[in-house]
Protein backbone atom coordinates (compact mmCIF):
# COMPACT_ATOMS: atom_id res chain seq x y z
CA UNK A 1 0.00 0.00 0.00
CA UNK A 2 0.66 3.19 1.00
CA UNK A 3 1.57 5.78 3.75
CA UNK A 4 -1.31 6.71 5.79
CA UNK A 5 -1.40 10.42 5.74
CA UNK A 6 -1.91 10.32 9.86
CA UNK A 7 1.15 10.79 12.25
CA UNK A 8 0.89 9.80 15.80
CA UNK A 9 1.56 11.88 18.48
CA UNK A 10 4.31 10.69 20.62
CA UNK A 11 2.51 11.31 23.65
CA UNK A 12 0.01 9.25 22.84
CA UNK A 13 2.42 6.10 22.99
CA UNK A 14 2.96 3.59 25.59
CA UNK A 15 5.21 5.18 28.55
CA UNK A 16 8.58 3.89 28.36
CA UNK A 17 7.70 1.92 31.39
CA UNK A 18 4.93 0.11 30.82
CA UNK A 19 4.93 -3.76 30.51
CA UNK A 20 3.13 -6.65 28.78
CA UNK A 21 3.37 -9.63 30.99
CA UNK A 22 6.41 -8.18 32.87
CA UNK A 23 7.89 -7.46 30.04
CA UNK A 24 9.01 -3.98 29.65
CA UNK A 25 9.54 -1.99 26.78
CA UNK A 26 7.40 -4.44 25.08
CA UNK A 27 4.26 -2.21 24.37
CA UNK A 28 5.46 0.75 23.28
CA UNK A 29 7.85 -1.10 21.14
CA UNK A 30 4.96 -2.87 19.69
CA UNK A 31 2.74 0.26 19.29
CA UNK A 32 5.94 1.90 17.62
CA UNK A 33 6.69 -0.88 15.09
CA UNK A 34 2.48 -0.25 14.01
CA UNK A 35 3.02 2.99 13.50
CA UNK A 36 6.36 2.50 11.87
CA UNK A 37 4.42 -0.11 8.98
CA UNK A 38 1.36 2.70 8.73
CA UNK A 39 3.74 5.25 7.84
CA UNK A 40 2.88 6.88 11.20
CA UNK A 41 5.65 7.26 13.11
CA UNK A 42 6.85 11.01 13.27
CA UNK A 43 9.94 12.14 12.57
CA UNK A 44 10.80 12.88 16.56
CA UNK A 45 10.89 9.18 17.06
CA UNK A 46 12.73 6.14 15.68
CA UNK A 47 11.84 2.96 15.48
CA UNK A 48 15.47 0.99 16.24
CA UNK A 49 16.43 4.00 19.45
CA UNK A 50 18.68 3.06 22.39
CA UNK A 51 15.67 1.54 24.17
CA UNK A 52 14.18 -0.52 21.19
CA UNK A 53 17.68 -1.81 20.76
CA UNK A 54 18.19 -2.30 24.20
CA UNK A 55 14.72 -4.77 23.97
CA UNK A 56 16.05 -6.30 20.28
CA UNK A 57 19.51 -7.10 21.90
CA UNK A 58 18.05 -8.48 25.71
CA UNK A 59 15.37 -10.36 23.21
CA UNK A 60 17.66 -12.08 20.73
CA UNK A 61 14.98 -10.22 18.08
CA UNK A 62 16.11 -8.74 14.79
CA UNK A 63 14.50 -5.54 14.39
CA UNK A 64 13.06 -6.43 11.00
CA UNK A 65 12.18 -9.66 12.23
CA UNK A 66 10.03 -7.98 15.18
CA UNK A 67 8.60 -5.45 12.22
CA UNK A 68 7.06 -8.66 10.43
CA UNK A 69 6.11 -10.60 13.55
CA UNK A 70 3.32 -7.52 14.19
CA UNK A 71 2.61 -7.25 10.45
CA UNK A 72 1.61 -10.78 10.89
CA UNK A 73 0.45 -10.89 14.10
CA UNK A 74 -2.65 -8.23 12.93
CA UNK A 75 -2.87 -6.96 15.84
CA UNK A 76 -2.67 -9.73 18.22
CA UNK A 77 -0.48 -8.67 21.25
CA UNK A 78 -0.80 -12.28 22.67
CA UNK A 79 0.91 -13.67 19.27
CA UNK A 80 3.80 -10.85 19.50
CA UNK A 81 4.19 -12.07 23.32
CA UNK A 82 4.56 -15.73 22.49
CA UNK A 83 7.09 -15.32 20.31
CA UNK A 84 9.25 -12.89 22.50
CA UNK A 85 8.82 -15.45 25.51
CA UNK A 86 10.00 -18.00 23.55
CA UNK A 87 8.96 -21.39 23.79
CA UNK A 88 8.14 -22.56 27.59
Amino acid sequence: GTSSTHVIAAENLPAKDSELHGIPWLPRLIEKARARLRGELPDELMYGCGGDRKFFKKHDVHPADFLRLVWAAKGDDGKILHYVLGPS
